[in-house]
């Protein structure tokens, strides 16, 4: 049985300050038109693709909601294991990434499955944190907030009622008669208006089902277009059965079936046949209740053998996706990396940057810049060549990674410029690392003897020690170390100078 679950809530605010994040956004509305035109593939894909964008941006908001999707349409393929994968990426990013806006929806999604297996009780633990994390939210008033509110009180009333809990589930309907009436009317009015019958009448109080009995046969014989219509329906049967209202109860299995039929669906012939079997069984009707068991005997293989198929499809799906995963970390690689050296390049130093500034920021820690370029490479490279040329800024860059190795990272600026980032801004580090790069190339002894005035390749570094502001972009941290690289060239080059701000 299909339970509620948020699929398509974008959050109260709206991150889409890059063109890619644009195309992330159009990403994922296309899927979402996808996913409610049945073209489960198609959305997984295009989902998928803004999953990767809001990843590689650090958009940790809305690659949380991706997830939260991308977790729907595997319920909808039939792969819970990756459904559950995706749901739990979805409460580890926002736990790491302090995103509170996410949380009631994957809560919501988890105890969703739960529920839909009859394991109420573990469903309730689910949507008791939903609603925990609702009641955190100080903007009551957005209709995006109204929605997960009215989705999670229904839930948890009818996990409760399931257990007979009935006090706990009345509390809820409480909850949910403040919500706005107008989600309720535009989305959810005939699920809610079935729920709170059944619960009315196991609480006896009759009159309001007996009042809302018509508009209810009428909605389960009309409302075949709305997206919890099965549920809804087996929530009716069950109210009419408890009723024994038998006429009644025959009257909206006929319309199902005729839903049914249009289907073609054995998935739909299987929830046909378990509700006539459970009318004639209430019936006492034990000739018709054999005939149905012998009926269902043959539509559960043809089920089975539908639900391998689609097992197998969601197999071939997440293989796709897998690949197309490691193509896309592949690319980036090549896209953040100095394709000669392997060090990082610009666009990653830019990125990087920011990561840095912003720890620096919260725990008041210096951190340090280092610009450093090759000395008299220009004549290294016209004495020796460009291959040799070539090997030389790999050897370089190789001593300058090992010495910044889980102190910071190296970057190849242009040409023969490197720039290093250090966490741990403190004058002994750099002095440190600046030492062990200088005492490195020494033992290399790139021969260098032909192209000026060294026998060997030597390499001058300026280091600035400072704590960045927020207005730092990598530019102006390479400006606070580009002085005292000057004055180590000024001084006759192979050196190092560090100035602390």
């Amino acid at each position: 049985m299909k339970q509620k679950v948020t699929v398509f809530v974008n959050g109260w605010h709206m991150h889409t300050e890059s063109e890619i994040e644009k195309l992330a956004a159009e990403y994922m509305e296309e899927g979402r038109t996808a996913f409610f035109s049945k073209e489960l593939n198609k959305a997984a894909t295009l989902t998928q693709n803004a999953i990767d964008i809001y990843r590689m941006e650090k958009n940790y908001e809305q690659y949380a909601f991706a997830q939260n999707m991308m977790g729907v349409i595997y319920v909808s393929l039939g792969n819970e294991s990756a459904a559950m994968d995706c749901y739990l990426e979805v409460l580890e990013c926002s736990k790491r990434h302090g995103i509170t806006s996410v949380l009631a929806l994957a809560y919501n999604n988890i105890g969703s499955r739960y529920q839909e297996l009859r394991q109420h009780q573990k469903a309730i633990g689910y949507f008791e944190r939903s609603a925990d994390e609702l009641e955190k939210v100080t903007d009551t008033e957005n209709e995006n907030f109204q929605i997960r509110y009215l989705i999670t009180h229904m839930n948890l009333m009818k996990s409760y009622g399931e257990l007979d809990r009935l006090d706990d589930a009345r509390k809820e309907l409480l909850k949910l008669e403040k919500c706005s009436q107008g989600i309720v009317n535009e989305m959810y009015r005939y699920s809610y208006l079935t729920l709170k019958s059944r619960l009315y009448w196991n609480i006896g109080e009759k009159e309001y089902v007996y009042e809302h009995l018509d508009e209810l046969i009428k909605g389960g014989i009309d409302d075949s277009n709305a997206a919890d219509y099965i549920e809804d329906v087996s929530d009716l049967c069950g109210l009419l059965k408890d009723m024994q209202e038998f006429d009644k109860w025959k009257r909206v299995i006929l319309a199902f079936e005729q839903h049914a039929k249009k289907q073609n669906s054995i998935y739909y012939e299987m929830i046909l046949n378990e509700m006539w079997l459970d009318y004639y069984k209430e019936l006492g009707d034990n000739e018709q209740y054999v005939k149905l068991c012998i009926h269902y005997v043959d539509v559960a293989q043809q089920q089975k053998k539908a639900d391998n198929e689609e097992r197998a499809c969601a197999i071939d799906l997440k293989i796709e996706l897998q690949e197309k995963e490691e193509q896309r970390r592949h690319a980036e690689v090549r896209s953040n990396q100095d394709a000669l050296t392997g060090l990082g390049n610009r666009y990653m130093l830019e990125k990087d940057a920011v990561d840095v500034i912003e720890h620096a920021i919260k725990t008041g820690e210096k951190i340090a810049v280092g610009v450093l370029d090759i000395d008299c490479f220009k004549q290294h490279n016209d004495t020796y060549g460009h291959i040799q040329g070539d090997r030389c800024l790999r050897h370089v860059a190789d001593v300058l990674k090992n010495a910044v190795e889980k102190r910071g990272k190296a970057y190849r600026f242009g040409g023969d410029e490197f720039v290093l980032l250090i966490q741990n801004g403190e004058e002994n580090t750099i002095t440190s690392i600046a030492e062990t790069i200088k005492k490195e190339l020494q033992q290399l002894h790139i021969e260098d003897k032909d192209s000026g005035r060294q026998a060997a390749v030597t390499i001058s570094q300026g280091y600035a020690s400072f704590l960045p502001s927020r207005q730092e972009s990598r530019n102006s941290l390479i400006e606070h170390a580009d002085k005292a690289l000057y004055e180590v060239k000024e001084n006759g080059r192979d050196g190092f100078r560090i100035i602390v701000e």
